[in-house]
C-alpha cells in the first residue's frame, strides 16, 4: 500500500483558480481510459492531437496578432491560448438573425408586419424591420398574451406607431406583408390560406426536421430561399415534412440568400410572389459579427 501524506493540501490562489492561458485534461485512470466512449479519438489515440501550426503561432510567438473572437469563447481553434473579447452569444446571435431576416425582406412597399411570437426574436426582428422598410403598423400573436401585450407597449412607445396585440394568428397575419414567426411550436401556427399574395415570410422558429411553423400549403405556394442549403435540407421540418408528403421536392429551394445578394440566382420577381426565408443560422456568421464588433470597439 502506497503511503498519503497527513500534511493538510494548501488552496490554490484566486488567480490560479481560473485558467486563461490553456485547458488541461483531467488525470485519467486505467479504467477511465478503458471506458472512454468509442469513436471519441481515432484508434489507437487516447488523447486529443496537437494543435495545430496555425494554433501553436497563435499562442506563442504572435501575441501581437489577437486571435478573431468566437462568438462564448473567442478562441479561433483548438489549442489557440488567447482571447480576445468575452461575447454574449445571446445578445449576437438575436440582432444577427434578426438582422438577416431584414435582409430577405425585398417588399418596398410593405407596410404591415406581424410577428408571431413575443420572445427575444420577436423584438429583435421587430427592430430590424423598423430599419429597412416604411412599416405602419405591427401586428403580435403569441401564446403568452402578457408578454404580447408588453412588447407592443415597449415598441409602440418607442417607435410611436400603433401596435395591435392579436387574438388568434389568421387576424395577425391575413393582411400583413411581412410575417415572420418567432415561436418554439412544434406544430404549423401559420396556415397557406392566411397568407395574401405578395407577402414575404422570415421563418425563424423551428430548427428539427420534425418540427414546423408552417403547414405544408404556405409551403406550396411560396417561393422558398435559406440561409444554407445543408441545414435546411437536413433540419428544416418546414420543408422535410412537405416533401416527405410528396408535395414539394428540392427543386422547390430557389436559392440561398447569399447567392440572391451576389445576383447568381433571382429572387422575387414580382409583386404577387409569396416568398418564404427559412432561416437556420450559420455559426460562422455569428464569428464575423463578433470579430466585426471587436474590430470597431478596440
Amino acid at each position: 500500500m502506497t503511503e498519503t501524506s497527513s500534511a493538510p493540501m494548501s488552496m490554490p490562489s484566486s488567480s490560479a483558480l481560473v485558467d486563461t492561458t490553456h485547458r488541461t485534461s483531467p488525470v485519467r485512470s486505467p479504467r477511465s481510459i478503458s471506458r472512454r466512449r468509442p469513436g471519441r479519438y481515432p484508434p489507437g489515440q487516447d488523447r486529443a492531437p496537437k494543435p495545430s501550426s496555425a494554433a501553436r503561432a497563435c499562442s506563442g510567438s504572435s501575441r501581437s496578432q489577437p486571435c478573431a473572437p468566437l462568438a462564448g469563447c473567442a478562441r479561433p481553434f483548438p489549442g489557440c491560448r488567447r482571447r480576445s473579447a468575452p461575447v454574449d452569444c445571446m445578445f449576437l446571435a438575436a440582432r444577427r438573425i434578426g438582422h438577416r431576416g431584414a435582409v430577405a425582406v425585398k417588399s418596398e412597399n410593405a407596410e404591415v408586419l406581424a410577428i408571431i411570437g413575443s420572445g427575444e426574436q420577436a423584438k429583435r426582428h421587430i427592430e430590424a424591420m423598423l430599419v429597412v422598410r416604411k412599416i405602419k403598423q405591427v401586428n403580435i400573436w403569441s401564446r403568452h398574451e402578457k408578454n404580447a401585450t408588453a412588447l407592443a407597449e415597449k415598441i409602440s412607445e418607442k417607435n410611436k406607431l400603433p401596435v395591435h396585440v392579436m387574438k388568434n394568428v389568421e387576424k395577425a397575419v391575413k393582411d400583413a406583408d411581412i410575417i415572420c414567426t418567432v415561436t418554439a411550436s412544434k406544430q404549423p401556427v401559420v396556415l397557406g390560406d392566411w397568407i395574401k399574395n405578395g407577402a414575404h415570410i422570415n421563418a425563424v422558429g423551428s430548427s428539427t426536421a420534425v418540427t414546423r411553423e408552417l403547414d405544408t400549403a404556405a409551403i406550396a405556394k411560396s417561393k422558398l430561399y435559406t440561409d444554407c442549403y445543408e441545414s435546411l435540407f437536413n433540419e428544416a421540418g418546414d420543408f422535410l415534412i412537405p416533401k416527405k408528403e410528396g408535395v414539394v421536392t428540392d427543386a422547390h429551394v430557389k436559392a440561398e440568400l447569399g447567392e440572391v445578394l451576389l445576383g447568381t440566382k433571382k429572387g422575387r420577381e414580382n409583386d404577387a410572389e409569396i416568398t418564404i426565408y427559412k432561416s437556420l443560422g450559420i455559426s460562422a456568421e455569428d464569428i464575423f459579427s463578433a470579430f466585426h464588433i471587436y474590430e470597431k470597439l478596440k
